[in-house]
C-alpha cells in the first residue's frame, strides 16, 4: 500500500533524525545526506504519479463535461 509505504519511511527517517549521533561525525553525516538524495528522488517519483494523475481526472472531468453537452444538444433535436 503506497500511502502506508510513504509513512513507514517517514517514521524511519524521523527516527534517524531524532537520534542524538545522527550529523555527529563525517560518517553520519554522509548517510544524512545519502538518505535526504533517496528522499528527493522518491519526492520527485511522487510528484510525478500525482501530476500524471491530476492530468488524467482533468481528461475525465472533460469528457463527461463534453459529453453532457452533446447530449443536452441532442435533446433540442430528438423527439421526446
Amino acid at each position: 500500500d503506497p500511502p502506508q509505504d510513504i509513512k513507514r519511511k517517514m517514521e524511519q527517517l524521523e527516527g534517524a533524525l531524532q537520534s542524538a549521533e545522527m550529523g555527529q561525525d563525517l560518517g553520519s553525516s554522509r548517510g544524512l545526506q545519502k538518505q535526504h538524495r533517496q528522499l528527493e528522488a522518491e519526492s520527485q517519483a511522487l510528484a510525478s504519479k500525482l501530476a500524471a494523475l491530476v492530468s488524467q481526472a482533468h481528461q475525465v472531468v472533460s469528457s463527461q463535461t463534453i459529453a453532457e453537452q452533446i447530449q443536452k444538444h441532442l435533446q433540442r433535436y430528438l423527439p421526446a
